[in-house]
């Protein structure tokens, strides 16, 4: 049986992006670990409090708000949302019709 692998769109030029580097590598390493279980989760870049304090990135607290300054996410109710992740993402309708 065939696995089937998702993949993240990622520019070659992320480390050198404004919102980025303004957020400092520590944001942007809690960011791409956003952005991958996002994809994973098929979630349209929202991750709820809990599903973030789940991925191996230690003292995510200062690094949510650097983020969250640079406006790369976005605070919901009960958790965030990366900001633009429909302008690079399939959403999830999207995907669910593809695969019927």
């Amino acid at each position: 049986m065939a696995v089937t692998r998702i993949f993240l769109p990622l520019d070659v030029e992320f480390l050198e992006g404004d919102k980025i580097v303004r957020a400092g590598e520590k944001a942007g390493w809690l960011y791409l670990a956003m952005c991958l279980r996002s994809k994973q989760l098929v979630s349209d870049g929202a991750l709820t409090e809990h599903q973030i304090s789940r991925l191996p990135v230690m003292g995510q607290a200062p690094r949510l708000a650097r983020l969250l300054e640079t406006g790369l996410i976005v605070k919901t109710q009960d958790g965030y949302v990366i900001s633009g992740w429909a302008e690079r993402n399939k959403l999830a309708a999207d995907i669910s019709k593809e695969s019927e």
